[in-house]
């Protein structure tokens, strides 16, 4: 059963910062304040500059590749299926062990505010689980408007400890300069660690082409909605760390567990800021697990369709049309590993798979460039000799379709065909021919009805020339494209707009004649 489109431009942009903007932001600050000081800053320009050049290619991608399952099916029509065997896998792995992460991330913000024990946390991480699954087997349009709206309200709090940061700077300009001098106290010996520290925060975009299948006008949206994205995630993330090192000294950031809390509580907003601020991390992360549990869903429905997968994995439902049975199967794994494994086995292992997958869809992008390029290329010479022009068959334009009649064009006063012959001693001077390929895309010889009947272009019995309106795939191998995607091939029969030859005189039927 095919997957409903329903996902708009909005939708794909807050799936793409909510998958983002998780509680990375909230305690990244403290770890690369302690490797480098406020010269951090420019590890966070340059992770983001790094990020953005991936997403470009996955917004690239999506163009070529508008099919549900991201890089899995990039990697499948660049190269074959497996090498998108171990790309979907790869980055699979890394996805599903992204989920607990979350679930373990909620119930350590939420003892901010309530204490708990074991049974409580593990309670907690049950429900927090069992929420989002279901509301993503409800239907992917509820999914997307929940995660909507904890992707606008996640955002809020770092609007409103960006504006309180403006008015501390203001009232503290002496303190604001000296807390940026030295500028790099420690030295950027540790650069390359505090790089791929924060690259991890930048990690999440990759999910905004999962659900290509459900969304309207993927070719469009979906590479749109990832620059777009990307953009608002830099600009939050640049913002947020200016503001923090700003408020606070770096060695007070580099003893914190939650910097930004801590910097809330040092403007004028006190102790309102930080129980915004607890509450804003306890939906940010509830966001970025709605993001991640939608599109990984997606990714397994994708593989399990191509034979990847156990069948199970395809199985959707008939009133909701979502892939319940990859959620359910998500949904076990995410609380199994919540439980019994750590944070930081959890992230080590998901970015050894995510920088796999990242390098094999990198090297799709080259093969699925220089495969277009090449297809384009590839037309039918204007002044070529007869062999060349038969051989080669340019996609139908509207210049090459102006040579047959429309429907309005029926009668013989308006039609573009020739007129026919008043003498029906033969049957090939009456009968006329169906224009060959060479003959209607000559530009010059389609001004009157008389000079493309003296083309003296040949004519070939291929199954282009005899079928001028079969469109090529946008790809050269049409084998990775899915039929659960909404994309077919096959080009349907333009009926109305094309209509048949006229039938020759000798085959017409005769009227009675009487005896």
């Amino acid at each position: 059963m095919a997957l409903k489109r329903s996902l708009t431009y909005f939708d794909m942009v807050a799936i793409v910062v909510g998958s983002i903007v998780g509680a990375d932001i909230y305690i990244a600050s403290s770890l690369t304040a302690n490797m480098l000081g406020p010269a951090a800053l420019l590890v966070w320009v340059v992770a983001g500059l790094c990020a953005t050049v991936i997403a470009l290619v996955f917004a690239y991608c999506s163009y070529y590749v508008p099919r549900v399952g991201g890089p899995f099916a990039f990697v499948s029509a660049a190269f074959d299926d497996f090498f998108g065997f171990l790309t979907g896998w790869s980055i699979w792995i890394a996805e599903v062990l992204s989920l607990p992460v979350f679930a373990i991330a909620f119930a350590q913000y939420l003892q901010f505010f309530v204490p708990l024990d074991t049974i409580g946390q593990i309670l907690v991480k049950v429900a927090f689980i069992l929420v989002l699954t279901t509301i993503n087997i409800r239907g992917v349009k509820a999914a997307g408007r929940v995660n909507d709206v904890l992707t606008v309200i996640k955002l809020l709090p770092l609007v409103l400890l960006i504006l309180a940061g403006i008015i501390f700077i203001i009232m503290n300009p002496s303190q604001f300069v000296g807390h940026y001098v030295p500028f790099a106290p420690l030295g950027f010996s540790q650069f390359g660690s505090a790089l791929v520290l924060i690259f991890w925060a930048y990690v999440g975009f990759e999910i905004g082409t999962f659900p290509s299948a459900e969304v309207i006008n993927p070719r469009k949206t979906v590479p749109r909605a990832i620059i777009t994205g990307m953009m608002i995630v830099m600009v939050f993330y640049l913002s947020t760390n200016f503001i923090v090192y700003s408020i606070l000294p770096w060695k007070t950031l580099a003893g914190s567990s939650t910097p930004l809390i801590l910097a809330i509580q040092t403007t004028v907003i006190g102790g309102v800021g930080v129980v915004i601020m607890g509450i804003g991390a306890l939906l940010s992360v509830s966001g970025s697990n709605e993001s991640g549990t939608l599109g990984t869903a997606r990714l397994s429905y994708a593989m399990a369709i191509d034979g990847l997968f156990p069948r199970f994995f395809a199985k959707t439902s008939k009133k909701y049309k979502t892939p319940y049975g990859a959620l359910i199967i998500q949904g076990i794994i995410a609380f199994t590993l919540a439980n019994l494994s750590t944070l930081s086995n959890l992230i080590s292992f998901a970015v050894f798979n995510l920088a796999f997958a990242f390098l094999l869809t990198c090297l799709a992008l080259i093969v699925l460039s220089r495969r277009i390029t090449s297809e384009a290329n590839t037309s039918c010479p204007t002044s070529a000799s007869p062999s060349a022009s038969s051989s080669c068959t340019p996609p139908p334009s509207p210049t090459c379709s102006s040579a047959w009649p429309s429907s309005s064009q029926a009668s013989p006063s308006t039609s573009t065909f020739p007129p026919r012959p008043t003498s029906t001693t033969s049957k090939t001077s009456s009968s006329p021919k169906k224009p060959s390929s060479s003959a209607t895309c000559d530009t010059k010889n389609t001004s009157s009805p008389t000079s493309s009947t003296s083309s003296t272009a040949p004519t070939t019995d291929s199954a282009e020339t005899k079928n001028p309106t079969k469109h090529k795939p946008y790809i050269a191998r049409p084998d990775f494209v899915s039929l659960h995607n909404g994309y077919n091939p096959t080009p349907r029969p333009l009926t109305g707009t094309h209509p048949r030859p006229h039938r020759s005189r000798s085959t017409a039927p005769t009227p009675h004649r009487r005896a």
